[in-house]
């Protein structure tokens, strides 16, 4: 949950205009320890919600290279 307070902490820092690239490697680290988590627990649901946010966040990710 580090990571995910550290993405909006930057979030917050730097409005209106937050350097998304740094936001987004926290936000993406955070969904993939999330997700080994669940897949640990053999926990489905959350497995697929954190791979659903990994997807979007990855999305958002490659849009703010280009």
């Amino acid at each position: 949950m580090i990571f995910n307070l550290m993405a909006s902490l930057i979030l917050m820092w730097y409005s209106p205009n937050p350097p998304m690239f740094w936001a987004y490697i926290f936000f993406l680290l955070a969904s993939v320890l999330l997700m080994s988590a669940a897949f640990s627990r053999k926990s489905f649901g959350f497995t697929i919600m954190y791979i659903i946010y990994l997807g979007i966040d990855g999305i958002g990710f490659l849009k703010t290279l280009i």
